[in-house]
């Protein structure tokens, strides 16, 4: 069953400022001019060990809450000069033309909790630092996000929001991006996947677990897709497919 297109777009321009522990940013909203977030470079990323292999816990039994599989056609959704939305060839094409922007869309307006998420990624952008994935348990201005980058690293992360700042926080690898032999580099496709219930928060890419967090601090919310672009203007072309969200058991 496949719901009708329904998207909210929601865009934010981040500039991030990186902590000299090199473990927390922060942003100020829309009308920020940029910056960039350390998303593999500068520092040397941390290398994690292949965890225990765990497969994605999306079966035939599961309970589905929402699935689209952009099977539109072609539409234009949205365009300015930051970045453009439209679905191309049965899939929802997003490119990015500033550097170190932050731009999602909600293919659901419902809120969800103790979901397992799905989707398909094609990455034909230039930049190894683009970075692409899901937002859950969105309450406000405040969420996680779990993200891979072309370059093969990842990172789960919760926003929140502290005296009217939003700090911007990597939960995985002491507080970086880190890699792992989970996330192949320069891939072109690749299919994520996402737990976020119960307290804890899994990352999983080609159906194998990548790596996995403990947090309470948010149970429910919206969920979101979202590209963010490295410091290359023009450079972000990611396409997302066969998007599916079922219920955890």
């Amino acid at each position: 069953m496949k719901n009708q297109l329904s998207i909210t777009v929601a865009l934010v321009c981040l500039a991030l400022v990186v902590a000299s522990c090199g473990g927390t940013t922060s942003f100020n909203g829309a009308d920020s001019s940029g910056g960039g977030a350390n998303k593999g470079g500068g520092e040397t990323p941390v290398t994690t060990a292949m965890p225990v292999t765990t497969e994605s816990p999306t079966s035939p039994e599961s309970a589905i809450l929402f699935h689209d599989d952009f099977d539109n056609g072609t539409q234009d959704i949205f365009s300015n000069g930051d970045y453009s939305l439209k679905v191309v060839d049965n899939a929802m094409q997003m490119k990015v033309f500033t550097p170190n922007y932050f731009s999602l869309f909600y293919p659901s307006n419902a809120i969800y909790q103790n979901v397992h998420i799905e989707v398909t990624v094609k990455d034909n952008s230039t930049d190894s630092k683009t970075a692409y994935g899901f937002l859950c348990d969105r309450q406000s201005n405040a969420f996680y996000y779990l993200a891979i980058t072309q370059s093969g690293q990842y990172a789960i992360s919760k926003t929140t929001v502290d005296n009217g700042v939003k700090n911007d926080k990597v939960l995985t690898n002491n507080g970086r991006y880190g890699n792992s032999d989970r996330v192949p580099a320069n891939a072109g496709t690749y299919t994520l996947g996402a737990d976020c219930g119960d307290g804890t928060l899994t990352l999983y890419v080609n159906g194998g677990q990548v790596d996995s967090v403990s947090d309470p601090t948010y149970t429910n919310g919206k969920v979101a897709l979202f590209v963010w672009s490295g410091d290359k203007p023009n450079s972000v072309d990611v396409s997302f497919d066969n998007f599916v969200i079922t219920a955890l058991k």
